[in-house]
């Protein structure tokens, strides 16, 4: 970015920051994206920019490990729920398929870390069965 003064324009609707640019730059104009937080906030945001610097955490721990591989028809229905039951538990969650290709597997994958826990999740609800989640699904508050 240069010295000299700049603009910005924030563009009321939802379009892609990155087509705005394109669009300007494609017209002859200067455009650059700027991402802007509440000045509240900008020590958190600098600390979460600094440490996306630099190289990987090559801890081991952190390996993802496959915990669960579907394979089939319902496939991906199957990992989408597994996914959403890890998640609710603070688990994230790497899905490995391709609806493209249904003869592909499905694999679910966690942190090496975590794989253990995700594993007692999984057993637990394939115990407490089908009722089991229909019931909590009921109970869970609706989001309107």
């Amino acid at each position: 970015m240069s010295d000299e003064s700049w603009v910005i324009i924030r563009s009321g609707d939802d379009r892609d920051s990155a087509d705005v640019r394109d669009q300007l730059l494609d017209a002859g104009l200067d455009a650059e994206i700027v991402v802007c937080v509440k000045s509240g906030q900008a020590d958190d945001a600098r600390r979460i920019l600094d440490g996306m610097q630099g190289e990987a955490d090559p801890s081991p721990e952190l390996n993802l490990e496959t915990i669960a591989v579907f394979q089939g028809l319902d496939a991906e229905m199957q990992s989408a729920a597994v996914e959403g039951l890890l998640e609710q538990d603070g688990i994230s969650v790497v899905v490995e398929g391709s609806s493209s290709f249904p003869s592909l597997p499905y694999e679910i994958k966690v942190a090496h870390n975590l794989a253990d826990s995700a594993r007692e999740i999984l057993a637990r609800a394939e115990a407490d069965g089908p009722a089991a989640a229909d019931a909590q699904a009921t109970a869970s508050p609706q989001i309107d």
